[in-house]
């Protein structure tokens, strides 16, 4: 996909709806933004979940890109096996990567919980 994506970002989408897909799952979200939030309602497609890299990115434009595209799940694609070896090394990103959903957090959000 990437290579047709580059080619013809919103042409590549409609091809997907014209073979009956109704979702995709995104990767890159925020270098493709604009794309998404142009080609994703002018197909009808939608995109529940995304693939981006969560480690030393800025989580809160991660996230407001994700709500803005409507995604609801944003999928960390891999972290290296050294990164895995403790309960410290798996508790860090998750405190990390845990963060509000929305402004509306504070005024208990049901989605934030």
């Amino acid at each position: 996909m990437r290579q047709p994506l580059a080619e013809d970002f919103a042409g590549t989408l409609r091809r997907l709806t014209d073979l009956g897909l109704t979702r995709v799952e995104p990767y890159g979200m925020l270098r493709f933004a604009d794309d998404l939030r142009a080609a994703l309602p002018a197909t009808g497609l939608t995109a529940p979940t995304a693939h981006q890299a969560l480690d030393g990115g800025d989580l809160e434009a991660i996230f407001e890109t994700a709500a803005m595209l409507g995604i609801r799940t944003v999928v960390h694609p891999f972290t290296p096996a050294d990164r895995w070896q403790s309960r410290a090394d798996i508790q860090q990103p998750a405190a990390r990567t845990y963060l509000p959903c929305c402004a509306d957090w504070a005024l208990g959000c049901s989605r934030c919980i």
